[in-house]
């Protein structure tokens, strides 16, 4: 390793932008295995933190970083290298200079809680499970504002807690939305789900302290948290059922079937997790099944088919506020080739307005021409436009199915981690998480639920465990939508 490590001092003190990479060696905090993922399904992210420092992270390993890239000398990102790698190793970066850096055994305890930060981020990325999107922006905001905590003074932390400030004002009225919504259900709220908020109202509170002035948007989230406080502890709550469940959403069950057996029979291709951001195209519950839809019909008298992709919320507003759901595009694939043979505009439509009869919800459609080719030989791959990555070449792609399965067992094992966590688990949560996991051994107890010491797990259950605590716990919109999903509003 010290072939690699050359001075790197004249590198600080110049300013002189340059590339470093580094990578990460098999440091893991004493944690043993991993989330169990298809190897070849990188469920990653990349973060740029500031100018010229990006990092990336995996989902199957979130305690630790998978690689940092350094593009610039300036001295400013110096206490944000410390806090990312231990300072040892920062103030050693500042000595060595190459292309290259591979660091091993370093100290990750200053990084948590910007594993925290790429963590969310991640999760909000890949996550395919029902999130009220304000809550998912709240929790983003306030785990970058507690890691600035640890910077001192100067731009990069005032870099950093405008970057929170912004999002954690910007999803304020959703969180009192929600929070209001929340104070209107009968019954107490659970533990769980109440400390999760707190949290997130105590961030809140401490981003408000640090503004000089009043600020509303942060303020309307303290007084929301106050109201519902005040309603729980009232013992004549609100009881009219449909006043109750006034404004809650209807979220679509993760995982089920039921938008491929509206169209059994007609060819499907498989929608790419890669190419568009979670929650904005309904994924099949088995990622053998297709999604995408495709019917012949003729456009200007030349063959084409007319292509529809479920939309995963009725309609995705959360989403649709990023501008995704009209950023997104289909392209006709040769499977035979791998040729791009033609490319359209996807638009959000109601299934009533496309024919689909009195079923409800939406989808994403577009027409596009075959130009020679059959439809049996195509493949309709589905993306974001801001997407980068290269399409599959067929419907048998190993490294499409692998990150099928990766998203699939991802949202699967969380939703349960997450009904664990609330008490809401039934008998058969047990056998559900061994055939999850394919590891007749795994018990619930690996799902942080309890007092469990993961020394007393196996090397497979300790990963997952791992994988559910510390930087990798529960989102606070995981729990929300778990709860949301046994509400009696649910059963109508």
């Amino acid at each position: 390793m010290r072939g690699w490590l050359q001075g790197m001092r004249n590198f600080w003190e110049a300013g002189e932008a340059m590339a470093l990479l580094i990578r990460l060696g098999s440091s893991d905090g004493g944690v043993r295995g991993h989330l169990p993922l298809p190897p070849t399904a990188n469920l990653g992210f990349s973060l740029t933190l500031a100018a010229g420092l990006s990092l990336s992270l995996d989902l199957a390993r979130p305690w630790e970083w998978k690689k940092i890239r350094v593009e610039t000398g300036d001295e400013q990102s110096h206490p944000l290298l410390i806090a990312l790698l231990g300072r040892r190793e920062a103030e050693r970066m500042r000595r060595e200079q190459d292309e290259e850096l591979s660091i091993e055994g370093s100290d990750l305890e200053s990084a948590k809680p910007w594993l925290r930060v790429a963590t969310v981020d991640a999760l909000n990325r890949w996550l395919q499970l029902p999130l009220d999107q304000t809550l998912v922006e709240a929790e983003q905001g306030l785990t970058r504002w507690r890691a600035a905590q640890g910077l001192p003074e100067g731009p990069l932390r005032d870099h950093m807690v405008s970057k929170a400030l912004g999002l954690a004002r910007a999803a304020a009225y959703g969180v009192v939305s929600y929070l209001d919504r929340l104070g209107r259900v009968p019954g107490e709220v659970p533990e769980v789900l109440s400390r999760a908020l707190a949290s997130l109202v105590s961030g809140y509170r401490s981003l408000a302290d640090e503004i000089a002035t009043p600020d509303e948007d942060l303020e309307s989230v303290l007084l929301a948290w106050e109201r519902l406080e005040a309603e729980s502890a009232d013992p004549a709550r609100v009881t009219d059922r449909d006043r109750a469940f006034e404004g809650w959403p209807s979220w679509p069950d993760p995982g089920d079937d039921e938008q491929a057996g509206w169209s059994r029979g007609i060819m499907a291709s498989r929608a790419d997790p890669r190419q568009f951001p979670a929650r904005l195209v309904k994924l099949a519950g088995d990622p053998l099944m297709g999604e995408i839809f495709l019917r012949a019909r003729l456009l200007g008298g030349q063959d084409a088919v007319e292509v529809e992709v479920p939309a995963y919320d009725s309609p995705p507003v959360d989403v649709a506020a990023s501008g995704a759901s009209e950023r997104l595009q289909v392209r006709l694939i040769d499977q035979t080739t791998g040729a791009l043979r033609s490319q359209a505009l996807l638009t959000l439509e109601s299934r009533a307005d496309v024919g689909a009869g009195d079923r409800k919800g939406f989808v994403f459609r577009g027409v596009l021409p075959l130009r020679g080719l059959t439809p049996a030989a195509a493949r309709a791959d589905v993306f974001d436009s801001l997407s980068k990555v290269a399409p599959a070449r067929t419907e048998a792609d190993a490294d499409l199915l692998a990150v099928r399965r990766a998203v699939l067992f991802l949202s699967r094992w969380r939703r349960l981690a997450a009904v664990v966590r609330l008490g809401l688990a039934g008998d058969d949560a047990g056998d559900r998480l061994r055939s999850l996991t394919g590891d007749p051994t795994a018990s619930l107890d690996e799902l942080g639920n309890g007092g469990v010491r993961p020394a007393s797990l196996s090397a497979a259950a300790a990963g997952r465990r791992a994988a559910a605590v510390g930087v990798g716990r529960l989102l606070v919109a995981e729990i929300a939508a778990a709860h949301e999903a046994t509400l009696p509003a649910r059963q109508h």
